[in-house]
């Protein structure tokens, strides 16, 4: 391990197997850490690391090239930062910290050790409130934040979902990509987060498996029609009917920029995806080419480029009347 911290060795992936071994294996951790070379570490899974991971972070602002740090199912709590200086993680640009319990003391005396943390990745981790997390947010240039799979009920009555909205909605927090997959969004926040979406610079959004149903179809087309920079969402596995749909379609008309978007209705529907060339819309489905469809498209209905996926129950009849126009 001292010789894989001392070469010029520019990438590490040790998921699942790294052991203690008469002590040695702290030293190992503050070596690898002061690398000079290394840019990109994954340790994911070793949960013997999680008193280790302290003087791993020394290291790395020692070292100060590492810009990728991966400590996914670490089965870490607490992370002390007493002994860093301020932005002394300056090199790192993405943490992927899931599947641990972290206290979001520690999460945001992480985050003030960095400068340059552009993703930061949380999914899992048994957090629920994360209004000083999301403060804490708004001093660093974060662009993509994932919460994914966090039960997030918030305090007071502001769901984070809708604080979120209105610290965009502020320019408080100029995040590019947010993931809120099976958070528990109600309809009322996610669709304050979707009218905040025009006036900041999301390009991503996911809230896929919420409690979301076809009362927000008025904002998901508002969201779709006013925003230029939305390029992707994505909002499978809520409760989405023809209402939701039709919304969508009237909504497409006027958007030229969104190249990814996802839907679903209860119970799961048949797959659609619509590839979108310029103005050209173009269909494929999960089992293959349809050979009616490649027939009503031509020979040009196998060229890809954008992906714009609507997961609907469409029949033939509505599709193509839907295409045609």
């Amino acid at each position: 391990w001292s010789a894989f911290a001392r070469s010029s060795l520019s990438s590490l992936n040790v998921q699942g197997c790294v052991e203690e071994h008469h002590g040695l294996l702290s030293g190992w951790v503050s070596e690898l850490g002061k690398s000079t070379s290394l840019q990109t570490l994954c340790i994911r899974g070793n949960p013997v690391l999680k008193d280790h991971v302290d003087v791993l972070m020394a290291g790395i602002s020692i070292g100060g090239t590492l810009r990728s740090l991966d400590l996914t199912a670490c089965d870490l709590a607490h992370v002390c930062t007493e002994n860093l200086p301020p932005r002394s993680l300056s090199s790192l640009e993405a943490l992927n910290l899931s599947e641990n319990a972290l206290d979001i003391a520690s999460l945001v005396a992480l985050l003030a050790a960095t400068s340059n943390l552009r993703h930061l990745s949380l999914r899992d981790a048994a957090l629920s409130d994360v209004s000083q997390l999301l403060h804490a947010i708004a001093s660093t240039p974060l662009r993509s934040l994932s919460l994914e799979r966090n039960k997030l009920n918030g305090i007071s009555g502001r769901p984070p979902a809708k604080q979120i909205a209105d610290m965009l909605a502020s320019g408080a927090l100029r995040l590019h990509s947010i993931s809120l997959m099976q958070c528990s969004v109600e309809n009322e926040d996610a669709a304050a987060l979707l009218h905040a979406l025009p006036a900041s610079p999301v390009e991503s959004l996911d809230l896929c498996w919420n409690n979301l149903t076809d009362d927000i179809a008025p904002s998901i087309e508002h969201a779709i029609t006013a925003s230029s920079s939305l390029r992707s969402l994505r909002m499978y596995g809520n409760a989405f009917s023809h209402v939701t749909e039709e919304h969508i379609s009237r909504a497409l008309a006027s958007n030229h920029f969104i190249t990814s978007l996802q839907f679903s209705s209860v119970p799961p529907p048949q797959t659609v995806r619509f590839l979108r060339r310029n103005n050209n819309l173009r269909l494929m489905n999960r089992e293959g080419w349809m050979p009616h469809l490649h027939h009503y498209f031509g020979s040009t209905f196998r060229d890809r480029v954008f992906t714009l996926m609507c997961i609907f129950c469409l029949e033939d009849d509505k599709l193509l009347a839907m295409l045609s126009r």
